[in-house]
């Protein structure tokens, strides 16, 4: 059994496809822990959607986190401005998929899945959130917003009291990802290595992380061209 992590996925519903089945090579007692963003921008979030939902049935346990664009999306039901803000980040790449015009056209089953999106987990010497933690607060998973958005954020390794934290949400390219992975006093792992923007250097992966056996494996992207 393994505890994989998988980053940000933006809709690259083949490139996710071939990094759990041909890279991790995911096994039928794998526990899988996405740190959000699963739409947006890629061509095809209603099949990445579709595939999560069922390894959720075939998985003993697969944890998924919300990130800023999954709220970008909730939001969009809140008015005009929003709806607008979400279409200028992807989100009309996501509705194509879904065949939609909004977000209340989606079935049941898709809006409960987003509505119910975790904000962080924790899980043995391990945090797994989608952004960040604003490690200015005394109990920092009070913050949802930074959760979700925080950027550049100081760490608090006292917080941490040895614990490592992973996060996706800020891009980085593959060398330096494994450049962090590899110091072992590195306390913070980012894990999102830009899929869907593989037309820049060093980007254009998609990442996941063996939290039992600390090991990376990443995907370059198969899909077809990015969007915003």
């Amino acid at each position: 059994m393994r505890k994989i992590v998988i980053g940000d996925i933006h809709g690259c519903f083949l490139t996710l496809k071939k990094l759990l089945e041909e890279k991790v090579k995911i096994k039928a007692d794998d526990e899988l822990y996405f740190v959000g963003d699963y739409v947006d921008r890629g061509p095809q979030s209603k099949h990445v959607i579709d595939y999560i939902l069922d390894l959720k049935e075939k998985q003993p346990k697969v944890i998924c986190l919300r990130g800023n664009h999954e709220q970008l999306m909730l939001d969009s039901v809140n008015g005009d401005a929003e709806f607008k803000h979400w279409m200028k980040n992807g989100g009309d790449e996501t509705l194509g998929s879904f065949g939609a015009e909004t977000i209340n056209d989606l079935d049941e089953k898709y809006q409960l899945f987003f509505d119910t999106l975790d904000y962080y987990c924790e899980e043995d010497h391990y945090i797994i959130v989608h952004a960040g933690l604003n490690f200015m607060l005394q109990n920092p998973f009070e913050d949802f917003y930074s959760m979700m958005w925080i950027r550049k954020f100081p760490v608090d390794e006292k917080w941490l009291n040895g614990r490592i934290l992973v996060h996706g949400h800020t891009t980085k390219r593959k060398t330096l990802i494994k450049e962090d992975f590899e110091n072992p006093e590195c306390s913070v792992i980012n894990i999102d290595s830009g899929c869907i923007y593989n037309h820049k250097q060093g980007l254009g992966n998609l990442c996941a992380f063996d939290m039992m056996n600390r090991k990376l494996f990443f995907q370059k992207k198969v899909d077809g061209p990015s969007g915003k």
